[in-house]
């Protein structure tokens, strides 16, 4: 035995054997260093065995754990897991029989994603994850164990022929992530030792198919194409040849295989091709139409949209040149000058949208596309009279008439509201909106929508509401989860408001919004080595200068490193954005955030920069009258509590 590895004089106290083992964890590089959680897990039994723990059970837990493992048709079955756990804690108990799992799970961990809920369903790893950070690697944690529920398989499990080998398995998988993470010019090696194998899967070939084309080789593609044909029904394999297609300068074929897919896959990601294929097959007008369509999507986050505008931005022009020049040549038809006129909105061309509008007979274009047209230029023009008198006309016809334009009624009643609230009357957009549930049912958008203004207008409890009601409607709603989430954390029940973000996050942990509300609570409970795990993440993904992100790194900055002059400038920055037009319902604590920041590195001698502090204080009372930090800071620093004005939050 060598006691070297765990770092301890021979002892037969287990708890120092189990301290040591936690201790030497932490610094364990799993990613890169495998073999060394293998040398310390072997040590940290043979210890126990000679410490004669008979609590130290792992020795009894890991061979059923490897028979059941190493056998792929079982591995993939939650009821074969369930057997196994449920022995398990009959003879150890629930805790030792998760540590052992866990203890497992650091050097087997492949599994697909309905046994990974299963395993979250059982042990609740989320809910307690700052225990499980005290006793292993946060990588290992937060990579493995919490991210394992909320990602679905990235090939399907059950394509693996039944009976094979378990090992030679994971190793296939193994390399196919990393290939599928790799650019398809250097993945030929990776390749070789896939094809190596015994054990295949169609995912592997097609994959390899797709690189191949894409540097290059065309002749891939019948391959690609054959593969699919033999597994219908996988989104992920057309998916394959879609961009298979498109990489070959075959936009009408990618274009045919995305409309296959979207028949039963209605992914953000695939919709984006197919407008990207119709727009390289010369389709700008029905691009741009579509890519419209992905836009209103409730799903797209903030980034998504502004990449797809700026997209649609450009297939719009040459749209916009053939409309001109029919204008100009006095053939353009009424309609055409609507379609001109919406198409240079969607392009931010506003004074000439609004021109364009003005010479348009309404009697002699469609009364809804006229409508929605004059109701939009309103919006944008500030003339929002004319906005909520469009509005209404839509309204109006939408509930008389007897086609599918009923299904737009929510979107119409949407437009008042937005309107109304865009003008100050902000109580009439709340009825507004609730008239149209009454309406229309508990649709989606306007529910979110309704929160969202409740919310900006701090009525929590009533946005609590409504958000269990769209949850009601639609247990699965990530939204509604997000919305609640919101709507207590403004009540200041931060437990309930952080599960609520954690069921939330367990549906769809992509939302960016959804991320830094969560990365904001932690924050506020001082847990800033999660936070900054997160942002890392972020980080890495592009999303550092998103301004609610920035605002979470900047807290970082001050609250935990006490790095007040690096934080002040991005506070600063955040203000600026702010002042340019910006939104953020936190928007007041910026203000606040300066001041207390300010204030606690000036003299109160020195009045230019007290006048700094001050002007802060009432910008952020500006945005919100009824801020406490701010009011309580203002009496601050006008003499009420001088002696508080240096103690810094």
């Amino acid at each position: 035995m060598d006691w070297t590895i765990l770092g301890i004089e021979p002892t037969t106290d287990a708890s120092k054997i189990e301290q040591a083992y936690n201790d030497r964890l932490q610094y364990i590089d799993l990613e890169n260093r495998p073999e060394e959680f293998t040398k310390l897990r072997e040590a940290y039994e043979e210890a126990l065995r000679l410490a004669g723990d008979s609590a130290g059970t792992a020795a009894d837990f890991r061979p059923g754990f490897i028979s059941l493992y190493s056998d792929l048709s079982r591995r993939i079955d939650p009821d074969q897991w369930k057997e196994f756990l449920t022995a398990q804690e009959k003879t150890l108990g629930w805790n030792k029989t998760m540590k052992s799992l866990l203890d497992e799970l650091m050097d087997r961990h492949i599994l697909p994603a309905k046994v990974w809920k299963f395993l979250e369903e059982r042990y609740h790893f989320s809910e307690q994850k700052e225990i499980l950070y005290n006793s292993y690697p946060a990588q290992y944690i937060a990579d493995v164990i919490l991210k394992g529920p909320s990602q679905e398989d990235l090939l399907p499990f059950e394509l693996f022929v039944p009976g094979k080998d378990g090992d030679e398995a994971d190793r296939y998988l193994r390399l196919y992530y990393e290939a599928a993470g790799s650019r398809p010019d250097q993945t030929a090696e990776i390749f070789e030792k896939l094809n190596a194998l015994a054990e295949q899967h169609p995912f592997g070939k097609a994959l390899e198919a797709r690189n191949a084309v894409f540097t290059g080789d065309r002749s891939k593609l019948t391959l690609l194409r054959a593969i699919c044909d033999v597994n219908p029904g996988y989104s992920d394999l057309q998916t394959y040849l879609a961009t298979a297609y498109m990489a070959a300068g075959e936009p009408a074929e990618c274009a045919s295989v995305c409309e296959k897919i979207l028949e039963t896959d209605s992914s953000i990601s695939v919709k984006i091709l197919y407008s990207q294929a119709l727009a390289a097959s010369g389709k700008y007008r029905e691009a741009s139409d579509y890519v419209t369509t992905v836009i209103k999507d409730p799903s797209a986050d903030t980034r998504l949209v502004g990449r797809l505008s700026a997209m649609r931005a450009e297939w719009n022009m040459p749209v916009i040149q053939e409309l001109q020049e029919k204008q100009e040549k006095g053939r353009a038809s009424q309609n055409d000058l609507v379609d001109l006129s919406w198409r240079y909105l969607q392009n931010n061309m506003i004074e000439e949208a609004a021109r364009t509008a003005s010479g348009i007979e309404s009697q002699f274009t469609d009364p809804i596309k006229y409508c929605d047209l004059m109701n939009q230029i309103g919006f944008v023009t500030g003339d929002y009279d004319s906005a909520i008198r469009s509005a209404d006309v839509l309204i109006s016809l939408a509930e008389r008439s007897k086609d599918g334009l009923q299904d737009r009624l929510p979107e119409f009643y949407a437009r008042k509201a937005n309107t109304l609230y865009a003008s100050g009357n902000k109580k009439e957009a709340v009825s507004t909106y609730k008239e149209a549930l009454d309406k229309t049912g508990n649709d989606r958008n306007i529910l979110t929508m309704l929160c969202r203004i409740l919310m900006g207008e701090k009525e929590y409890a009533e946005a609590a509401e409504y958000s269990r009601r769209m949850i009601r409607t639609n247990e699965d709603s990530y939204m509604g989860h997000f919305l609640l989430a919101e709507a207590l954390y403004g009540l200041g029940d931060r437990a309930a408001a952080n599960a609520e973000a954690n069921a939330a996050l367990q549906m769809e942990s992509g939302d960016l919004e959804l991320v830094v509300l969560k990365t904001r609570m932690l924050i506020d409970d001082k847990a800033f080595g999660d936070a900054e795990t997160i942002l890392e993440s972020l980080k890495r993904s592009g999303a550092d200068q998103v301004t609610a992100v920035k605002w979470c790194s900047a807290l970082i900055k001050e609250l935990k490193y006490h790095n007040d002059d690096e934080a002040l400038d991005d506070y600063f920055d955040i203000a600026e954005r702010l002042e340019s037009g910006e939104y953020l319902s936190w928007a007041s604590q910026v203000y606040y955030r300066i001041a207390t920041v300010m204030g606690a590195q000036v003299d109160r001698d020195d009045q230019e920069s007290m006048q700094r502090v001050r002007e802060a204080v009432e910008k952020g009372l500006r945005i919100d009258p009824d801020d406490k930090d701010l009011l309580r800071y203002r009496d601050i620093i006008d003499n009420k509590f001088s002696d508080q004005l240096h103690e810094k939050e």
